[in-house]
């Protein structure tokens, strides 16, 4: 019991990690940081005397091609978003009623950018992570060529059997479920350092163990969909 709890821990807090630092990335992309997170000087965004997001480009000319984010998903868009990105919107679990309902208070019920606050990325976070542990377990009960984003990763194996090819598809496919875009470089070096980093941690008992697999997909999955191109438009 007491490593089941501390290979919790450890799992959860990676993923704090990496939903933290791939949540700081996202502000460089085109349609993904709120106003509280400007980037003037590398010709991304500014904020306009009434407060409005405006695009410029390099120059400082108004853009019309770059697209910021105009307004945050409300707590029952998030959930209605996030099981049907996942495809589980009619296999919903008890373990995902009850983690929505102890966070929809923190989520958003106004679809201001200006909602935007710590304890509300931890709810959503949190819920990340409870979809993700549902479609994990959901796809590894099922035939290969019956999943939707894992068919490259074999849940009952250790991971050291996953491939680097292998991780990058599921990663592939994630990307392109719930953001609607292929990972940049820089995201993709990120995902595997946190690969690299996170079997490194794995207690010396646990190396084998078919979960650390499973924990590690989920990991990646409630980065992914935690990041501010799920939850905006």
């Amino acid at each position: 019991m007491k490593n089941l709890k501390e290979s919790k821990f450890r799992t959860l807090r990676n993923f704090g990690i990496i939903t933290f630092i791939f949540g700081g990335l996202s502000l460089y992309s085109f349609n993904c940081a709120p106003p509280s997170f400007q980037i003037a000087d590398n010709g991304s965004l500014q904020m306009s005397s009434t407060g409005d997001i405006v695009p410029v480009d390099s120059s400082g000319v108004l853009s019309t091609t770059i697209q910021a984010p105009q307004a945050l998903l409300t707590s029952e868009q998030v959930y209605e978003s996030l099981m049907n990105l996942t495809g589980q919107k009619s296999t919903v679990t008890s373990s995902q009623l009850k983690e929505f309902s102890a966070r929809s208070g923190s989520l958003p019920m106004e679809p201001s950018l200006d909602k935007i606050n710590a304890p509300m990325l931890m709810a959503l976070t949190s819920f990340s992570g409870e979809v993700c542990n549902g479609l994990v377990q959901q796809e590894k009960n099922l035939a290969t060529d019956q999943r939707k984003f894992f068919q490259s990763i074999n849940m009952g194996t250790a991971i050291s059997n996953v491939t680097d090819a292998n991780y990058q598809d599921a990663l592939n496919k994630m990307s392109q479920a719930f953001m609607g875009r292929d990972l940049t470089s820089d995201e993709l070096a990120l995902f595997s350092q946190f690969k690299t980093d996170f079997i490194a941690g794995i207690p010396s008992n646990q190396t084998t163990s078919s979960t650390q697999t499973q924990y590690l997909m989920m990991s990646v999955c409630a980065a992914m969909l935690s990041s501010f191109d799920v939850y905006t438009y």
